[in-house]
């Protein structure tokens, strides 16, 4: 048996796909705006980081505003009722 040199280890797997279950859970507790926001700014559908003057001409709304509503979703993503089980992914 010849191991793939190419395909990522079964542990690997797993823990990224724990890591993307708990992910879609914390962004769950966001409102749809934030979610899409930091979606849009993080690339988390497409891989494509926006910056937030295009965050914002999607949206329809000012760059500041974006940067606004970005910080209180992150702020909500930091705290301990939401954010710990991400926390543990970075131990």
């Amino acid at each position: 048996f010849i191991p793939d040199e190419e395909l990522p280890a079964p542990g690997e797997i797993a823990a990224q796909t724990l890591l993307q279950r708990d992910l879609c859970a914390a962004l769950n507790q966001l409102s749809d705006r934030e979610r899409r926001i930091i979606d849009l700014r993080y690339g988390l559908r497409d891989g494509r980081r926006r910056t937030l003057e295009e965050v914002g001409r999607v949206l329809g709304m000012t760059r500041e505003r974006a940067r606004q509503i970005e910080a209180e979703a992150l702020r909500r993503l930091r705290s301990p009722e939401i954010g710990q089980h991400l926390r543990d992914y970075l131990d």
